[in-house]
């Protein structure tokens, strides 16, 4: 698929909405968005191992420099938790709440931000 019709596509999914996404992106560091679509019955503290080490991996080599440096934080969340501002710019948004947003340490470890 070509990248513009991509990233129609994805834009028009984030626009809709979905309670399944979770949406995934560099801490602190200008990076791709991964959205991933959690099948039913899945929910963020449930994401299999090696699928959330994949979303974590796209975006930190998507990230110009988060693919120089070792190690990077990966922050994620529901789509339900974004909140976006027309104020705000393009690809930034902010959570309404960070206790349903965790964090992907360097380590593989998973950790709740409060």
């Amino acid at each position: 698929m070509p990248a513009a019709a991509c990233r129609t596509l994805l834009h028009r999914e984030f626009q809709a909405g979905n309670r399944l996404h979770c949406r995934f992106h560099v801490d602190d560091l200008s990076s791709a968005h991964v959205y991933l679509r959690l099948p039913e019955g899945v929910d963020m503290d449930t994401v299999p191992a090696d699928t959330l080490e994949d979303c974590c991996q796209l975006v930190k080599h998507n990230s110009i420099s988060g693919n120089k440096l070792s190690n990077v934080g990966i922050v994620y969340t529901p789509w339900a938790n974004l909140r976006k501002t027309a104020s705000m710019e393009v690809g930034q948004v902010r959570f309404a709440s960070s206790v349903v947003t965790a964090r992907q340490h360097g380590g593989g470890e998973r950790e709740h931000c409060t």
